[in-house]
């Protein structure tokens, strides 16, 4: 007789398992959009024309209210150009000027003299409209009263910003040292003057 071998039973198909889900995105030091590309850098050459003070705190009510300071080396007192960074009042902070057209007019800045502070506020996803503007004037005046400290002219202010920094540095400089909306009651140096000669406004 013929044996017949048994027939193998097949084994059960495996079910596909899940995609697993991607990591998000990460935003980089800017704060920008997860993916965002950046087409310049600031390069190594031009940061060591600079004497810089990064995360300074100019107030204790909230660690995101930091700013970095750009000096040119070898320049005693210089102009200050205060920096509010754009972004819809939802992306960026005080890193956005060491990218792109921000950092290439911050090397024109430096290279003719004139100090450079970039300010972080508080975004509209933090706290609500007029805190991010409050947040600006408070910094003109802790730059103001640490003049010395930093070693720019308190005489020499003027301030500009791309975006919602243009807005932002635009309602500092029309009010100024009068009273606003924009006054922050828990500030400081509330009694320093938070005027400035000019505004650079690229709205």
């Amino acid at each position: 007789p013929i044996s017949v071998a048994p027939a193998k039973t097949s084994e059960p198909a495996k079910t596909a398992e899940p995609a697993k889900d991607s990591a998000p995105a990460e935003t980089g030091d800017d704060n920008m959009p997860p993916g965002f590309k950046h087409n310049y850098t600031l390069p190594a050459k031009s940061l060591a024309k600079m004497k810089v003070f990064d995360d300074e705190s100019y107030s204790a009510i909230d660690s995101k209210m930091r700013l970095d300071i750009y000096l040119p080396k070898g320049v005693a007192k210089p102009p200050l150009m205060i920096w509010v960074h754009g972004g819809g009042m939802v992306f960026g902070n005080e890193n956005t000027i060491k990218y792109d057209e921000s950092a290439k007019l911050l090397e024109v800045l430096i290279k003719n003299g004139i100090a450079v502070a970039s300010v972080n506020y508080r975004l509209a996803t933090e706290a609500p409209y007029p805190v991010s503007g409050q947040n600006v004037k408070t910094a003109i005046r802790y730059l103001r009263a640490n003049a010395a400290k930093y070693g720019f002219n308190p005489k020499k202010f003027a301030i500009g910003g791309d975006s919602a920094g243009a807005y932002l540095s635009l309602m500092a400089a029309t009010t100024g040292n009068q009273k606003s909306l924009f006054d922050d009651p828990a500030d400081p140096n509330l009694k320093t003057s938070a005027s400035v000669s000019a505004v650079f406004d690229l709205f």
